[in-house]
């Protein structure tokens, strides 16, 4: 299910944005929500990168964002930095571009992909699987955060190029729900019967 949310700039005003591409220029970008600023924080940059850009930060100190090697100009190139600093680097299979944007606690990471020109959003599993999405009848999809819940915000622009914002929440799937009735049913037939002493 996915709600239309307009995007709201600092002036509170919607904002018509004729290029699609230039939807990126108003995604926000991922900040720890405690507004500490860190003097001592570690520098790193992807090896071999001659950009290297934090787009997300979760709790258990991993980082997402991109990387290139063409002294920063497209395409641009994921990764994922853990913890202790290994870097895995992120592509969507046959994407010209891959941009990822958060990443949550469970390690789920957000972000889009171009490919023909048409940018789509992703979604990456904790295991690595990743499931590119779109906004029905949209140009244009950006998935840009993603809390514990497994709830995702961004940003589609539709056919006439005008951009909003969207909230995508998870539906179990039919099987899914399917089996946890089962086990609920069990739950019920199966419990024990304490049997009362009048």
């Amino acid at each position: 299910m996915i709600e239309d949310l307009k995007i709201k700039l600092k002036t509170t005003r919607e904002r018509n944005i004729q290029n699609p591409q230039e939807a990126r220029s108003v995604l926000p970008r991922a900040m720890k929500p405690s507004g500490m600023v860190i003097s001592h924080a570690p520098l790193f940059d992807v090896p071999g990168a001659t950009t290297t850009q934090v787009g997300g930060l979760n709790n258990a100190s991993q980082s997402v964002g991109v990387y290139n090697t063409q002294g920063g100009t497209n395409p641009f190139r994921g990764f994922l930095r853990s913890s202790g600093g290994v870097f895995t680097l992120l592509d969507v299979p046959g994407a010209t571009e891959t941009v990822p944007f958060g990443i949550n606690d469970g390690g789920t990471i957000v972000g889009d992909f171009t490919t023909a020109g048409t940018t789509h959003a992703f979604l990456r599993d904790s295991g690595g699987t990743i499931t590119p999405f779109d906004v029905p009848g949209a140009t244009f999809t950006a998935a840009t955060e993603i809390n514990n819940r497994g709830q995702i915000v961004g940003q589609f622009c539709d056919a006439s190029d005008i951009c909003h914002g969207f909230l995508a929440i998870p539906v179990p799937e039919s099987g899914s729900l399917a089996l946890l009735a089962a086990g609920l049913w069990l739950l019920i037939v199966k419990r024990p019967r304490h049997n009362r002493e009048p």
